[in-house]
């Protein structure tokens, strides 16, 4: 699959799971293909000789997804507690 990196596209294989995480994770033999470099003094991170992105960025807490637990029917125009999560990381 293609991951784009500051408008650069590298061909990469990716796992894709279930998981709610929101962020990449990449594998040690990636980095080391791609000669990446972390600058943590500077945030800054290079992949290919390339600046890529800052290593930590300040966000607020949005939740975008909530995942309904169990199969649930709710009627037209009712409303209902249902067993829930969400993929908040803290609260």
């Amino acid at each position: 699959m293609p991951f784009e990196l500051d408008g650069r596209f590298v061909e990469t294989f990716a796992l894709v799971t279930a998981d709610d995480g929101k962020e990449v994770m990449l594998g040690f033999d990636w980095l080391k293909q791609h000669k990446c470099f972390w600058d943590f003094r500077r945030n800054r991170s290079y992949v290919d000789e390339h600046k890529a992105v800052l290593l930590s960025q300040k966000r607020s807490l949005v939740c975008r997804r909530v995942y309904v637990q169990d199969d649930v029917t709710v009627e037209p125009r009712q409303q209902l507690d249902v067993p829930a999560r969400t993929t908040l990381l803290r609260p």
